[in-house]
């Protein structure tokens, strides 16, 4: 299992990095939109750009902060439990969680092979398979998150 937890901040690494990469491109991105908006020039890919690379932001984003435990929740019941009560709340909330993250990444993959057979509207040439692809990336980044948090709160660890 520790080689589990070395992959998996291995990976989260790289999604760290790709999150940076695609949270500057997605500034280009706005940008030159505003540029060419205020020299009147239409450039219709640039609002499509900006709107698959927040796509790609918000689930690659959501993966590292599942793995820093930094995802928004709403804890108010949670710290009026004893503590024993509120980790099996807390364990709980990790097994729906990891449902739903199985049966979203089994909806994403199911419907991901569509993509091949249209290309983004305003940008010729690239499929739609690309931009879909986010989605099972960030899910599936944010299971095994979740699956390394739990075995880590299970033995005590600290994470690396």
């Amino acid at each position: 299992m520790k080689t589990y937890i070395k992959v998996v901040n291995a990976l989260n690494k790289v999604f760290e990095n790709l999150v940076v990469a695609v949270l500057t491109l997605l500034a280009l991105v706005v940008f030159l939109q505003i540029v060419t908006r205020a020299l009147h020039i239409s450039v219709a890919f640039l609002e499509e750009a900006a709107r698959y690379t927040m796509i790609y932001l918000c689930f690659l984003g959501a993966a590292v902060c599942c793995r820093r435990g930094s995802l928004i929740k709403v804890d108010v019941v949670h710290d009026l439990l004893p503590p024993k009560a509120a980790r099996a709340l807390e364990e709980a909330v990790n097994l729906v969680s990891a449902v739903f993250l199985c049966f979203a990444l089994y909806s994403c993959c199911k419907y991901l092979p569509l993509g091949f057979n249209s290309d983004a509207s305003s940008m010729k040439g690239i499929k739609m398979f690309w931009f879909y692809l986010s989605m099972p990336l960030g899910l599936g980044m944010m299971l095994l998150n979740l699956v390394a948090n739990t075995y880590e709160r299970w033995k005590g660890e600290e994470k690396e």
